[in-house]
């Protein structure tokens, strides 16, 4: 969730700008405490509990702001503006949106907590680079040459150092960090389905939203589709090994063939009667 540079913007959204980022910020901070405390093997004390639940309360406040944000440009665009629920919901921000407030209600997951780590951790380094370091770092204004009326407006180097190394770290770990995001939401998956084996309290529930989660983001993610495509080819390569039993090669198959009829049968495009999903924004 990149924000735009905030030129010329109104009070009211460089205001909800600056909430989001905050937000943003205290997510940062309490997923970190709360990693501390899982590392101690402590994530059942109360102040695990309570990191856990800001963290995912502040993303509850950032993700609200952006799909408000959305809806109300969709409706002072008139024609544009969503008449659905499908199109609503394949709005890539509602739908984290609807999991933040799952993992806000549910029990504790820490794999949930990542994904939105890392989008917080490159949001607060565009904003500040978008907002904060020429605030920190003004320009000079220096007096205007022989002939001209405009003083002349030279670019603060520290600021310009600083704006370079935000943007270099954002450029060179962006694709990888989204590339991880997918993968973390994978390994969640496989958790979930671990505990719906055992129907832990409330396994099923959280497994079936959670998979129609990554339905929509397999159909919306570059990334969650590349990962797919090598997890299915490595494990295609192990089924081939002569020594692999044939049940275990029979169960596989069966599953990639039950994926791809589920696949088949919830095609988002159908759902949104052609039109293309909303992509995730700031």
């Amino acid at each position: 969730m990149a924000p735009t540079a905030a030129v010329d913007k109104p009070l009211a959204d460089r205001f909800k700008e600056l909430a989001k980022t905050l937000h943003h910020v205290l997510l940062i901070v309490n997923t970190l405490l709360y990693v501390f405390q899982f590392v101690k093997f402590n994530t059942n004390g109360g102040f695990a509990r309570f990191t856990y639940r800001v963290a995912f309360l502040s993303a509850i406040v950032t993700y609200g702001i952006v799909v408000y944000k959305s809806i109300m440009s969709r409706q002072k665009q008139g024609s544009h503006a969503p008449t659905s629920l499908g199109a609503l919901v394949g709005d890539e921000n509602v739908q984290y949106l609807i999991m933040t407030i799952v993992w806000f209600l549910m029990p504790h997951f820490t794999l949930a907590l990542l994904p939105y780590f890392i989008y917080s951790v490159f949001h607060v380094a565009t904003y500040m680079r978008t907002n904060i370091l020429s605030i920190v770092y003004p320009p000079t204004v220096a007096p205007a040459a022989a002939g001209s009326d405009a003083p002349t407006v030279q670019p603060n180097p520290a600021a310009e150092r600083y704006v370079t190394m935000l943007k270099s770290f954002v450029n060179s770990h962006y694709d990888s960090s989204m590339a991880m995001v997918s993968r973390f939401e994978v390994a969640l998956w496989i958790e979930l389905a671990f505990y719906a084996l055992f129907f832990c309290r409330w396994s099923w529930v959280m497994i079936t939203v959670y998979t129609a989660f990554l339905r929509v983001r397999y159909s919306q993610s570059m990334h969650m589709q590349k990962l797919m495509a090598t997890l299915t080819a490595q494990i295609d390569a192990k089924m081939a090994y002569q020594g692999t039993p044939p049940a275990v090669r029979q169960v596989w198959e069966t599953a990639k063939a039950v994926a791809k009829q589920f696949y088949a049968a919830t095609d988002l495009s159908k759902m949104l009667g052609g039109v293309s999903a909303p992509k995730k924004s700031s």
